[in-house]
């Protein structure tokens, strides 16, 4: 044999064991053939010799859970990261009316309510100071809460009579008017689709860069989640034609009367296929909603809301397991976690082993028993480090000193022997996944604030990087094909400007990836 391409005069660190490094890998059909010394590959032979003059290489990464679609148009999108005031807010949507086209929307997002001084998220009223001409929506950090104008309102045909199917997801005042403030499904039903929309060929071209984009920072897998592009997976069907794809994709779907009963989770290929059934079962920490065993520390009286019943969720996971599909669920509360664990419990059939997999999507605060219930299932866990950067400001605040132990308990629930991967939820945060590297190993946010989350459950270098390649490749049953960069796998890689292992904590999130290579083939170059 001889190898389409062999890159030589590298530090490969493989991440099949700590520490573990190669110094050459040859390719042939997109494979990894061999790997070992510089002597030993390159007496193979090769079409092409690929001199990667000694810098450090790591796996290929993913990203386990964000939201392509929505990440790509929120770059156009108004932020809202750094506003603190109602006032502040109604000035910065002035700011940008006139830019708004005829028939648009001014769309702002990642408003962070405690970074207000008002403590609360802005009503109708406030934003109506803006303009009651040009719809307005306003979207949390967390992008469970929607706050519009009155004329999103009208054009949604939402008023005081419209019945939400999630209790207490459309806000509302004493008087029964509604505040504008919406949440989860709710607005997913009745704003969403009022949206303006793109046509399949402006999808491609932004959704092209933005792959792109991700590309540079290191990224060759994308799971993306719920996507609500009105192309759905045809788009990257119709991208892979025309332009190719720069990273592999995984598309998880919401299971509907829509979707094709037919097919499921896995069908397609290495570059494009079906990823698993996803359902939403609580808000988030950020927006009070998250389901909880007990109130949060700054409001006595509130539990957070949950979507489902125990009954009502037990059937969804059980009705979509029994189907065919892997099932991913939206959890982040400790009751909502624990429902959760309960569902699959109820669905689990042992005798299919882990050839059917569950996804707990967040896990963000879970609760005493947690650990020792999952241990016993098959669940992969995927959880956001770089959320982390968003508690520091209010994790104490909201859940207490005794909760916080358990909030984003990477170290013990990687110490039991769970298997976690590492996500960005984006466009809730930044997709680079050297933040959330820095955020596992410091527990604190990127700007150096000095308060640290349950500095306890920090990890290592190793078992962060680890989240983003080796045990994310556990998504979709990939472990024997990516991860690692080990013989018979896919040859993606990364090659970075620092040694991610000899650099310290604080400054991991300025690494730069000078070039991503995607199935032996170069598709980022700084």
């Amino acid at each position: 044999m001889v190898a389409d391409k062999i890159f030589y005069n590298g530090k490969f660190y493989t991440m099949a064991k700590e520490g573990e490094t190669v110094e050459a890998i040859a390719v042939y059909n997109g494979k990894i053939a061999a790997a070992g010394t510089n002597e030993e590959v390159k007496a193979i032979g090769a079409k092409e010799f690929i001199d990667m003059k000694g810098q450090p290489i790591l796996p290929g990464m993913a990203d386990t859970h964000m939201h392509l679609y929505s990440d790509c148009l929120e770059q156009e999108k108004v932020t809202a990261a750094d506003i603190h005031s109602f006032d502040e807010l109604v000035e910065r949507c002035k700011q940008h009316l006139d830019d708004v086209k005829e028939g648009d929307w001014l769309l702002i997002e990642n408003l962070h309510m405690d970074f207000l001084k008002e403590g609360s998220f802005p009503t109708v009223n406030v934003l109506d100071q803006a303009s009651t001409e040009i719809p307005i929506c306003v979207g949390s950090f967390c992008h469970h809460v929607h706050m519009l104008n009155s004329k999103a309102l009208e054009l949604c045909n939402l008023g005081p009579d419209v019945v939400e199917h999630t209790p207490d997801t459309i806000d509302r005042f004493e008087d029964g008017s509604l505040t504008g403030v919406i949440s989860d499904q709710s607005y997913s039903e009745y704003v969403e689709p009022y949206l303006p929309k793109l046509t399949m060929e402006e999808n491609i071209e932004k959704v092209d860069k933005y792959l792109q984009y991700c590309s540079s920072v290191g990224l060759t897998q994308l799971h993306a989640y719920q996507e609500d592009n009105p192309d759905g997976i045809r788009m990257y069907q119709e991208m892979r034609k025309k332009k190719g794809l720069k990273c592999r994709v995984a598309f998880h779907f919401v299971l509907d009367e829509n979707t094709p009963r037919n097919i499921v989770t896995g069908f397609g290929d290495d570059m494009l296929k079906l990823g698993s059934a996803k359902f939403l079962q609580d808000g988030s920490v950020g927006a009070a909603s998250c389901l909880m065993n007990e109130p949060f520390a700054d409001q006595p009286d509130n539990y957070g809301k949950g979507c489902y019943t125990q009954e009502e969720l037990n059937k969804l996971v059980k009705d979509a397991y029994d189907a065919g599909h892997e099932v991913a669920v939206h959890a982040i509360g400790d009751k909502a976690n624990d429902m959760l664990l309960t569902a699959i419990e109820n669905a689990y059939r042992p005798e299919l082993g882990w050839s059917r997999r569950f996804y707990m999507i967040h896990a963000t605060v879970i609760s005493e028993s947690f650990i020792e219930r999952a241990k016993k299932l098959p669940v992969i866990i995927s959880i956001q480090p770089i959320f982390i950067r968003n508690y520091v400001s209010m994790a104490r605040k909201r859940l207490g000193d005794e909760r916080l132990h358990y909030c984003f308990a990477l170290k013990d629930m990687m110490d039991a022997g769970l298997i976690l991967t590492g996500g960005s939820d984006a466009p809730v945060c930044e997709v680079n996944p050297f933040h959330g590297i820095q955020c596992a190993l410091t527990r604190m946010d990127l700007t150096g604030n000095p308060e640290i989350i349950s500095k306890e459950q920090a990890i290592s270098v190793y078992d962060a990087v680890s989240l983003y390649t080796r045990n994310a490749a556990y998504f979709l049953e990939e472990e024997n094909l990516k991860g690692t960069l080990e013989v018979g796998k896919v040859a993606d890689f990364v090659v970075t400007d620092k040694d991610i292992f000899e650099t310290k904590a604080e400054e991991i999130a300025s690494i730069k990836v000078l070039e991503t290579v995607l199935g032996g083939d170069t598709v980022y170059q700084a």
